[in-house]
């Protein structure tokens, strides 16, 4: 059921594979200096180096473009990151409220119309990975043990995304007490 609402939200936002570069995503595209050379060889890339995953990813979509700025590559990265985050929410919240209610969660976290900005402009790409490490790293939280230095891992590379990630770190405090509690 997962997988189909994965799915669904691909065929939901779909639409914005086929759009341009909007607002201030074109300041990627602007920067193609950084995307070609070896990473972190100026001084003045604090901006990059503090989302060096975020810059990976960027590298990524540029490479697979074959070197060309592709609003299509970018905007595919940004609906799989989606996806991936939609099954995740699942995951994490179904030891917590059973399938039938996690399900549900991840359906609206899915097709919420707040999601449109971050599947939609490239430049929220750094948003979408930090959630996506916070989520992965809660999901081995779950799991107890040696997972927890996976969960620590994740959330560093959750910041290595988007800074303000290490305001999500609280969340597995919260997470560790709800799933005590069932």
């Amino acid at each position: 059921m997962i997988i189909t609402i994965a799915l669904l939200a691909f065929a939901v936002f779909g639409r914005s594979l086929f759009g341009e570069f909007l607002f201030d995503d074109p300041a990627i595209s602007d920067d193609e200096d950084s995307l070609t050379r070896p990473l972190f060889t100026r001084p003045v890339e604090l901006q990059r180096r503090q989302r060096a995953l975020t810059t990976l990813a960027y590298r990524i979509a540029y490479q697979i473009s074959g070197r060309r700025f592709l609003p299509f590559t970018f905007h595919a990265m940004n609906l799989a990151v989606h996806a991936a985050n939609v099954v995740l929410v699942y995951v994490v919240l179904l030891p917590l409220l059973g399938p039938e209610r996690a399900t549900m969660a991840a359906a609206i976290f899915a097709f919420h119309p707040l999601q449109a900005s971050s599947v939609c402009y490239i430049s929220a790409l750094a948003g979408m990975l930090a959630t996506l490490h916070t989520l992965l790293g809660l999901a081995e939280f779950q799991l107890g043990g040696w997972h927890l230095a996976l969960a620590v891992v994740s959330q560093y590379f959750a910041w290595r995304s988007k800074p303000d990630a290490l305001f999500y770190t609280p969340l597995y405090l919260i997470y560790g007490f709800l799933l005590a509690r069932t």
